[in-house]
């Protein structure tokens, strides 16, 4: 995938390697000037190649998540939905496949134009900084040390970032249609499921073992059972909320898969008998009944 980073890093080389640039010149505003010039020149001249990039792989990207839950992933969430229900649900699945793809491509080519923007300040910054006068191969490597910010050097070099950004955005169409799922079906709730993996946020042998506000301890959301506030079983009353319990809507960072690279998902519940033993003393004495 291309990006309009790139095309200002290559520019930023090449007044290095087509000897375009002295000792002096690094230093020079009048240069410096000339550089940032080449910058929005080239970007302007690759802007609609890169769209035309992150588009392909957005759109592509997020369709092949669309089509994986319509074909598998909803009657794992869902096991015992009918499959004529799937086509019921597929103009509603369509609208927020359209809506992660638009907010996919906004983020990443709006964080890729705030990132030239920075580089081009630190250009400019460099050239009005005191340095201590060197030869130009440690002049060189403190610039690109200083133009390029740490996050850049660690996350920009390649299409990673990018990638990041669209594999929260599948996470995110995956909850919403699991959530468009529950709500078109009457789910009662949902059974919280994580990767119990090292990098499950909470794990406390894993990469992130304290959550903050942002992203919460879901290593002890594990088997979880949330409820949706209004649901039939509720209206009718056949279930009751307990302190066990808590609603979706009161999750502090949200369902599973809303949080920022959260991987968790949900297994929905939709009859009296799939709640698990532990929470039975949600179901009231009609619930029994009716059971």
């Amino acid at each position: 995938m291309l990006s309009l980073f790139n095309t200002a890093k290559k520019i930023l080389k090449s007044f290095f390697t087509d000897n375009l640039f002295n000792l002096n010149d690094i230093l020079s505003e009048y240069k410096i000037n000339a550089l940032i010039k080449a910058i929005d020149k080239g970007v302007k001249k690759d802007v609609d190649k890169v769209i035309n990039s992150v588009n392909k792989e957005v759109r592509g990207e997020l369709k092949k998540k669309y089509n994986q839950f319509v074909k598998r992933g909803v009657f794992q969430v869902s096991p015992n939905i009918q499959k004529y229900k799937i086509e019921d649900l597929k103009p509603d699945y369509k609208k927020e496949l359209a809506k992660r793809t638009q907010v996919c491509l906004s983020y990443i080519t709006t964080q890729d134009r705030q990132t030239v923007e920075e580089i081009k300040n630190r250009v400019l910054n460099f050239a009005t900084t005191p340095h201590i006068v060197k030869d130009l191969n440690e002049l060189e490597s403190d610039f690109f040390n200083n133009v390029l910010p740490e996050k850049t050097n660690k996350n920009y070099k390649s299409d990673k970032w990018q990638k990041m950004i669209i594999r929260d955005q599948q996470h995110k169409l995956v909850s919403n249609m699991t959530y468009i799922t529950a709500m078109k079906n009457n789910a009662i709730g949902f059974i919280w499921k994580n990767r119990k993996d090292i990098r499950v946020v909470g794990n406390p042998a894993g990469m992130y073992p304290q959550g903050n506000e942002m992203h919460n301890n879901h290593w002890q959301r594990e088997g979880r059972l949330y409820l949706f506030r209004d649901s039939k079983a509720i209206r009718q009353g056949l279930i009751k909320k307990t302190k066990d319990v808590q609603y979706a809507d009161e999750i502090e960072d949200g369902i599973p898969g809303i949080p920022i690279n959260c991987r968790c998902t949900m297994r929905l519940i939709y009859r009296l008998y799939e709640i698990p033993a532990e929470y039975k003393n949600i179901i009231t004495k009609k619930g029994l009944e009716y059971s």
